[in-house]
């Protein structure tokens, strides 16, 4: 039922959802700041909210980026020495 599912997730919060909330609270800030930036073209604002969020974006895409390549990946999951052995 949705009160079992309901209390279900009220009991299994580990601070994700607020984490979460902080993230949407974040942007939603940065957002009406920019778009409340006084004697600013509209376009101007659009270009901004475009770095902002690209920035967003790209950052954790690098970080993604650089934990999941080959060799990052061949020592943190043991492969090199589980290679090393044979």
């Amino acid at each position: 039922s949705l009160w079992a599912s309901n209390q279900y997730l009220a009991n299994r919060h580990d601070g994700s959802l607020t984490f979460h909330l902080m993230v949407l609270g974040f942007l939603g800030f940065s957002i009406t700041a920019i778009w409340l930036l006084p004697d600013q073209d509209t376009q101007v604002k659009l270009y901004y909210l475009l770095s902002f969020f690209g920035f967003l974006f790209f950052i954790p895409a690098i970080a993604f980026m650089y934990l999941f390549s080959d060799k990052i990946w061949y020592r943190v999951s043991g492969a090199e020495k589980i290679l090393k052995e044979i």
